[in-house]
């Protein structure tokens, strides 16, 4: 598994504070407990005032406003 320099951690932290984000750092426990499918070494989370997309909401009204204009929706399909 990939992850990041265990310095950047500590870097985005800094970072985040210099510009002015607003942020709370949280623990390994916090933070596998709010989401537990986070890897079970991680550092730790910070929170950030990031807005949030919910992706599959999105795709699925893309494609009902696409279909609204006559356009296609085909699975299992190769793009050339």
């Amino acid at each position: 598994m990939c992850q990041d320099d265990p310095a950047f951690f500590e870097q985005w932290w800094r970072a985040a504070g210099e510009v002015g984000i607003r942020s709370h750092r949280l623990s390994r426990e916090e933070a596998r407990e709010l989401e537990p499918n986070l890897a079970a070494d991680i550092l730790g989370a910070f929170t950030c005032p990031d807005a949030h997309v919910d992706v599959f909401s999105w795709c699925s009204q893309i494609l009902k406003l696409r279909l609204r204009a006559a356009g296609r929706f085909l699975t299992l399909t190769r793009a050339k």
